[in-house]
């Protein structure tokens, strides 16, 4: 994507999770100072509702299975999600996400 359109995105995405305009006074920051304030404020957002975490969840395992499909050339049918599941934050803030493999 972009960087030009990645501001008008970002605030439009802000817009619709948040349901208001980014505050005023935020109009005199830079650019990235603003799109980082707006970032903040979206994971904050979104760190609150678990149906949200587990879109977020369901949205990579996604974008996992088609990769796994277009570059790894494996078959659409034998790949599939079993479910997604909500993990805690290591103490550096990464979280594991388990990744199942099988085969027949």
């Amino acid at each position: 994507m972009p960087d030009d359109e990645k501001g008008p995105l970002l605030e439009g995405i802000y817009r619709t999770r948040l349901k208001q305009q980014p505050p005023a006074e935020w109009k005199d920051l830079s650019r990235d100072e603003r799109a980082a304030k707006m970032t903040a404020a979206l994971i904050d957002f979104w760190s609150k509702s678990e149906v949200l975490l587990r879109q977020l969840g369901q949205d990579r395992a996604s974008s996992i299975k088609d990769y796994l499909v277009d570059k790894g050339g494996l078959a659409d049918d034998r790949v599939y999600f079993i479910d997604a599941t909500l993990g805690q934050a290591e103490s550096d803030g990464r979280v594991i996400s388990p990744l199942h493999l099988d085969s027949e």
